[in-house]
């Protein structure tokens, strides 16, 4: 659940950075968002977001990826708490076949929080930031559905 409200978290500041941006996918949006301001590789970023946001997301579990262009598998190591470095977090290990995600929790909630201010302070100078922000607001003010 944590994981999951962290990688929610992400997809919500991406979209206030962002603002109604129809011509840019989630995906997309999200790895710009914490490569800008997570300041982490752009294949972690990736597949993170595949893994924590997306197949946990619809699926209720993280599930093994397949890189199409090099035929690796992706995998994952979740850390609860410190007993990973954090050099090594948002880091790969790697054999033949796979590539393995480490990633810690307690820095994950970290990073969460040092990406939102980072935003937070170029939010705070920008006017266009500004005008996404109240953009995505609105349309998140205004959700609607269609009954089935």
């Amino acid at each position: 659940g944590y994981v999951m409200s962290c990688f929610a978290r992400i997809d919500l500041y991406s979209g206030y950075w962002r603002g109604r941006c129809s011509q840019v996918k989630q995906t997309k949006r999200m790895v710009d968002f914490m490569e800008k301001y997570f300041r982490v590789d752009r294949e972690a970023c990736n597949v993170s977001i595949q893994l924590w946001r997306h197949t946990l997301m619809h699926t209720g579990k993280p599930r093994y990826l397949k890189n199409n262009e090099t035929g690796k598998t992706y995998r994952w190591l979740l850390h609860w708490h410190n007993q990973l470095s954090r050099e090594q977090h948002f880091t790969f290990a790697e054999n033949n076949t796979e590539r393995i995600l480490n990633l810690s929790l307690i820095y994950l909630v970290g990073d969460l929080e040092n990406a939102l201010q980072r935003y937070l302070q170029e939010l705070s100078g920008n006017a266009k930031l500004q005008e996404n922000l109240q953009q995505k607001e609105k349309d998140l003010q205004n959700s609607s559905f269609k009954m089935v």
